[in-house]
């Protein structure tokens, strides 16, 4: 069972009087037993077996700081709490996740937490679970972003249409097809000097430019259009988010800046990518059965 999803809710949507009820001293019991069991340490555990219900959210707040130092308990330390229960299979079925990721999405809005960024997310939840089950199935490589680095200040720019991508994105650290020919870029590629930059197609341009004009036509094509994702098998692509109306171009070389619409959203995008109607490296043979 989604214990700790649970007792985080309760935490952090319920006051102390409604917080410090029998059944949240058992789940925490049992929760507690669970970590135990697990392999982990934490002096807060010892005392939560012989304990009352007086004080219970001081004794959770214990058990977190412990578990979760310099962690703040916010909306998306409660989303990322779910989808890593969700991975680790402690929901039911994808339908109770589902239903778990709207009753956090109403709490938010009755409770006017209605953060642009959480909301994002939290509606991202089914598009990123669907993409990972593709992923796995697909042999790519995955790497999650388990230090919760954010992505470069250039990257997270302030543009409405970027949202979507900025919090599907943050998941990852390393996401890439099997026979790594393309990649959709993470927060490492965007600090990193890989072989291939994250604005490759940006600089082959500039290199065969001829004419102080055409230097300005490069530029200002790509002040316009944000590169997210690059292929290498057969022609280079570069995938850029078209940032006057949120469209994915396919960017094509040798002319990158004369590109042609992939998707309409980031989200058709992923979905395109997952169904296969836009395939992105070599994926493995599959055999018949």
């Amino acid at each position: 069972m989604h214990m700790l999803s649970y007792l985080l809710e309760e935490y952090y949507f319920q006051p102390e009087q409604k917080f410090s009820c029998r059944r949240n001293l058992l789940y925490l019991q049992v929760w507690s037993e669970q970590m135990q069991k697990a392999g982990y340490q934490c002096p807060a555990f010892s005392s939560l077996a012989d304990a009352g219900i007086s004080g219970l959210r001081q004794r959770f707040e214990a058990v977190l700081n412990a578990l979760y130092p310099d962690t703040e308990i916010n909306e998306n330390f409660l989303v990322q709490t779910a989808l890593e229960e969700y991975r680790r299979g402690c929901f039911d079925s994808a339908v109770d996740f589902v239903h778990h990721k709207r009753y956090i999405a109403e709490k938010f809005h009755y409770q006017g937490k209605t953060e642009t960024s959480a909301e994002c997310f939290l509606n991202q939840l089914p598009l990123l679970m669907d993409f990972l089950q593709f992923a796995e199935k697909n042999q790519w490589h995955i790497a999650e972003n388990q230090e919760n680095m954010p992505l470069p200040e250039f990257a997270a720019q302030n543009h409405a249409v970027l949202e979507s991508w900025r919090m599907f994105i943050h998941y990852f650290s390393c996401c890439s097809s099997p026979d790594n020919t393309a990649w959709l870029f993470t927060h490492q590629d965007y600090r990193n000097q890989n072989a291939f930059a994250w604005n490759e197609a940006e600089q082959i341009s500039l290199a065969s430019a001829g004419t102080v004009s055409e230097l300005h036509e490069i530029r200002d094509f790509w002040k316009q259009h944000f590169p997210i994702a690059f292929c290498t098998a057969g022609e280079y692509i570069c995938y850029a988010v078209k940032l006057a109306t949120g469209e994915i171009m396919r960017c094509t070389a040798p002319e990158f800046e004369e590109p042609q619409t992939a998707a309409a959203s980031f989200p058709e995008f992923v979905q395109k990518i997952i169904t296969g109607g836009l395939v992105m490296g070599k994926y493995p043979e599959r055999r018949s059965a």
